[in-house]
């Protein structure tokens, strides 16, 4: 009689329990909404998970999009063009305080990186036109249009809150730091929500909030006292091949309600071919050419997606030791794939899983 009681309790436990784990179960799944635009100059995607997610997703978009409605060089409504359509030096022009931050950063990143991160080079970059109807300009276009570039002749006034030029003709584009700034921003907004998990992508800028353990697998954790790790893996595009296509995978694991960000830059993304010759986005301040280096392609790895962006596009005309160096001091790690398909990085080799037999460890 006491064995069958005993069974007879083992069994309704194991039903219990079951009963628990599909109503948990039941309760989160499906309770993710994402939600996909087009805003500067990419596809976005930004996933929510949790009984907030439509609510986030949304709104982290609709941040998304005011960063470009506001900073964007190709809209002529924006403050940037505003900025833009002065051209006159020793003009002082006041800007919003987020602007200024912005510009700020980016002229940090001039600095350390010795003038190959430059926010100046419009001029030169329209010439290209990479991403619309790309062409190659003649030397003499490049050599008058380098006349109007250069960081350094950028003056901020802190206490008035203007921007300076020192030559006629100055423009700025942020595209290579206003798309991590804008991720940045939404991510911001995901956790202001409420919601604990989340996946910002914005082509090529991708932001990790929170764990990846399910809710219920958070639940479980809780109840049991454990904590199973479930890291997050995010592919690396392999280089030239189709999108989608990856030649490693890192692992990344968060804390609750803390971020990772992951940005690519490579010459791969966007580019052209003329006479046999590849031309892409990426170009070196000081020649206007697209930089032709020993690097495919860096991935950035670290809290800031702003950061990691200029970072990424930094380091893509650095020779290796000098950007995996960089990228240290300023307290990001790296993942860097060369030319002859080698890996270099800062990030613990256990942490990256190489999916593509053609590419392997830098000694």
């Amino acid at each position: 009689m006491k064995l069958k009681n005993l069974t007879t309790y083992i069994i309704s436990a194991i039903l219990a329990f079951a009963v628990l784990y599909i109503a948990v179960g039941n309760l989160y799944s499906g309770q993710k909404n994402t939600k996909t635009n087009f805003a500067l100059n990419t596809y976005t995607t930004i996933t929510a998970y949790g009984k907030d997610s439509k609510r986030a997703s949304e709104n982290a978009a609709s941040v998304v999009a005011d960063v470009e409605a506001r900073f964007s060089a190709y809209i002529d409504s924006s403050e940037i063009s505003h900025i833009n359509a002065v051209q006159a030096k020793d003009t002082p022009i006041h800007i919003s305080d987020e602007l200024f931050y912005i510009i700020k950063t980016a002229l940090d990143y001039s600095h350390i990186s010795g003038g190959l991160f430059d926010i100046t080079l419009k001029p030169v970059s329209d010439l290209w036109s990479i991403s619309q109807n790309p062409r190659l300009p003649s030397q003499s276009e490049i050599d008058k249009a380098l006349e109007h570039t250069g960081y350094e002749n950028i003056i901020l006034n802190e206490q008035d809150k203007t921007i300076t030029f020192l030559k006629d003709g100055m423009q700025l584009d942020l595209g290579a730091i206003a798309k991590g700034y804008g991720a940045d921003l939404a991510s911001e907004e995901i956790l202001k929500n409420g919601t604990k998990k989340a996946i910002i992508d914005l082509g090529g800028n991708i932001c990790l909030i929170g764990t990846n353990k399910t809710p219920l697998g958070a639940f479980l954790d809780k109840c049991f006292k454990t904590d199973n790790k479930k890291p997050w893996r995010i592919g690396i595009q392999t280089p030239f091949a189709p999108s989608g296509t990856s030649c490693a995978v890192i692992s990344v694991e968060n804390e609750d309600s803390s971020k990772t960000s992951v940005v690519t830059s490579g010459a791969y993304e966007r580019n052209f071919t003329e006479n046999g010759v590849l031309y892409h986005h990426i170009l070196n301040p000081k020649t206007g050419y697209p930089y032709n280096g020993e690097i495919e392609s860096v991935t950035i790895i670290g809290e800031s997606s702003m950061h990691a962006d200029a970072l990424s596009t930094t380091s893509f005309m650095m020779d290796i030791d000098d950007a995996l160096t960089l990228v240290k001091k300023q307290g990001y790690d790296a993942l860097i794939i060369d030319k002859d398909k080698k890996i270099h990085t800062t990030l613990d080799k256990s942490s990256v899983e190489i999916v593509d037999s053609l590419y392997s460890f830098a000694d």
